[in-house]
């Protein structure tokens, strides 16, 4: 009987042996796949941040100059489909009187929508992590 519950010991410990390191691996696995998931997915908040950041800087650069003068239509064009995709609805009566009185060559009204809906974007931090970096900066050096 000694000897049968030896055995049986012995076969456990190496059957245990066995098993650990493919349980370890399949767990380590895993875990990579999780970490990999993460990083795409911080990567893609990252694109998307920058991308709206670029959306938007492009939409108030060609705006103005489309608000000085009618040379530069063709920038703003594309750039005033694209600024829909990433600013709030609320602010698209905004965006569509700043077309609208660049379409009707009312320069003036143009610029003042404009620096309305800079106001407006502005307290939405479009270079997030730069203005962050900026505050820090400004604390360390007071």
């Amino acid at each position: 009987m000694n000897v049968d519950i030896a055995l049986i010991i012995s076969f456990i410990a190496l059957l245990c042996a066995v098993l650990s390191p493919i349980v370890t691996g399949y767990f380590r696995l895993q875990e990579k796949k999780m970490e990999i998931a993460a990083a795409q997915a911080e990567a893609a908040r990252r694109f998307y941040k920058e991308h709206r950041a670029q959306v938007i800087e492009n939409f108030l650069r060609t705006a103005g100059k489309a608000a000085k003068d009618r040379t530069n239509l063709g920038d703003f064009g594309l750039n005033m489909a694209e600024i829909y995709l990433y600013i709030k609805p609320e602010l698209w009566p905004l965006a569509d009187r700043i077309n609208q009185a660049i379409s009707d060559l009312d320069y003036d009204e143009a610029s003042q929508q404009l620096i309305e809906l800079s106001k407006k974007l502005s307290g939405t931090h479009i270079r997030e992590q730069e203005y962050k970096n900026t505050m820090q900066t400004m604390q360390d050096s007071d």
